[in-house]
């Protein structure tokens, strides 16, 4: 089997820190879970899984990132690659095609549109002010 050869933006690892407990599978009761995102920068990837896990509907309290990139940068190594947000469709599509998983199997990607990063930090200092 042939491996992907696409080229695809670095991949972080974060925390989401929550303002509330919230039920996550394997996690329990909690107040932080982890996520990962192909992004351009750890700026870039905290505000997309911030925008990420606001829409799902979480009330995000912060996102903190490694100082690097996470440790496996091998996009084949993941067993659920379609959970890293922003990971390219033609790099999932590429892996699906590998794995010979037939169509009903092919969960969609995690997409979110990248805000600039400038608009999404006046964004969280909004938030934060009083009234």
């Amino acid at each position: 089997m042939q491996r992907t050869s696409l080229i695809y933006p670095t991949i972080y690892f974060l925390t989401v820190v929550l303002n509330k407990a919230v039920h996550m599978q394997a996690l329990g009761f909690t107040t932080q879970f982890y996520q990962y995102a192909c992004a351009g920068s750890i700026e870039e990837a905290q505000a997309v899984v911030e925008q990420w896990a606001t829409q799902q509907g979480c009330d995000v309290k912060s996102v903190h990132a490694s100082p690097k990139p996470a440790s496996q940068q091998d996009v084949h190594t993941y067993a659920f690659p379609h959970q890293i947000i922003n990971l390219p469709k033609e790099v999932l599509d590429s892996l699906y095609e590998r794995r010979g998983y037939p169509d009903e199997w092919k969960t969609p990607g995690r997409y979110i549109e990248v805000k600039s990063i400038a608009s999404s930090l006046d964004e969280r200092a909004k938030s934060t002010e009083g009234p």
